[in-house]
């Protein structure tokens, strides 16, 4: 599956398209919002993981509009602090508190029925 990470933390974005890649996934990582919504466009990735708060805005806010132009991808939101998510009942996607484990990643991919 083609993958991209959006999140501020290079070390949590390394581990996460590691772990994914080990898998057979291609995975691509980016670490500001606007970079993201660029490589969303040119690789259309089925499984997007997307942080909060980035650099250049807030990324959940993306979600919805992201979901309205490619409706078949799988949109996972993250955050390591942030508990607004608690309010989000109006996104039918995925969302993920870090730190995200790789048996909790598994049990995702077996979800899709590609793992």
């Amino acid at each position: 599956m083609k993958i991209i990470i959006i999140d501020d933390d290079p070390d949590f974005c390394r581990l996460l398209q590691l772990l994914l890649e080990k898998d057979g996934h291609d995975v691509h990582c980016e670490y500001t919002l606007i970079g993201g919504l660029t490589v969303i466009d040119n690789i259309k990735p089925e499984v997007i993981f997307i942080d909060n708060f980035l650099p250049d805005g807030e990324g959940w806010l993306q979600a919805g509009q992201i979901q309205k132009k490619y409706p078949e991808a799988r949109i996972n939101l993250i955050s390591a602090a942030d508990k607004s998510f608690l309010r989000t009942n109006n996104f039918s996607q995925s969302i993920w508190e870090k730190p995200i484990t790789k048996e909790q990643l598994d049990n995702y991919f077996m979800y899709l029925g590609t793992g």
